[in-house]
């Protein structure tokens, strides 16, 4: 079945101050943004003045800055600025990041009420486990989680006064890593090992035998490891899965792939 553009987006608010919102979209962004009448129509009615749209498509495990990203177009008074591969970036009032995302990426909100700083991340589990470490024994990129990233940005302002939200990602019995999968036993087998041995036992909720993993879980754990505290870290249930598809395509009746991709918007007012 084609996935159909959704007209009425799932909304919520995150302390008064965060709107999340989710739209499904059958046409890649990058023809136009104008033909997206009703992600514009909500920017302009939240007084955004600036939109930010990191390319995600790497799993870094890196941030930016504002000042990495270029002006792609304007629409009215509104900057639309794309970035540099990227898993994430901070953010002033006024501004908003859009991710285009699958279902399996939660996406980490850090809010430094005192300093009105805002870091967002898209965190799949590849942006917080650097598997070819675990593989070979040896580090390939600077930061082993995107989450080690929002802590050195978040520790740089010395603030007491803040709030976590983990947002979406799928659920452990969806996300898995088979140990009897094959030619992956013993590749999957030493994911599993390392999770449960160096976090909670809830990354690994159902046990090795059915390998299913608990990226949320893994993240707010990381967020622990770097002192954080567990009591200002909430877990946002949000359906991010595009309906009847699976990952981030779906086919038609014809058999042909159309997109069906997520747009996740963050609104910092």
């Amino acid at each position: 079945m084609k996935n159909q553009e959704n007209t009425n987006p799932s909304i919520f608010s995150l302390s008064g101050r965060i709107d999340i919102l989710m739209l499904d979209t059958t046409e890649s962004l990058e023809k136009d943004l104008r033909n997206h009448p009703e992600l514009l129509s909500i920017l302009r009615n939240n007084d955004v003045s600036t939109l930010y749209w990191p390319d995600c498509s790497g799993f870094t495990a890196e941030l930016s800055q504002p000042s990495d990203f270029q002006e792609f177009m304007s629409i009215g008074n509104m900057k639309i600025m794309k970035g540099p591969q990227t898993d994430g970036l901070a953010i002033e009032k006024n501004s908003a990041v859009m991710f285009e995302t699958t279902e399996c990426s939660p996406i980490v909100i850090y809010h430094d009420k005192r300093n009105d700083l805002l870091i967002t991340a898209k965190a799949g589990f590849n942006s917080v486990i650097d598997k070819l470490q675990i593989f070979h024994g040896q580090k390939f990129r600077e930061h082993w989680s995107v989450i080690d990233n929002i802590a050195k940005l978040a520790d740089a302002h010395e603030s007491y006064d803040y709030e976590i939200f983990i947002v979406g990602g799928l659920e452990p019995d969806s996300f898995r890593y088979d140990i009897e999968e094959p030619g992956s036993e013993t590749a999957n087998k030493m994911v599993l090992s390392f999770l449960q041995n160096n976090y909670a036992e809830n990354a690994v909720p159902l046990g090795e035998k059915h390998g299913g993993v608990s990226v949320p879980s893994i993240i707010g754990e990381q967020f622990i490891l770097h002192g954080f505290k567990s009591k200002r870290i909430s877990y946002q249930k949000m359906q991010t899965s595009p309906s009847l598809c699976w990952w981030d395509h779906c086919y038609d009746a014809t058999g042909g792939k159309t997109c069906a991709r997520k747009v996740i918007l963050i609104i910092y007012k």
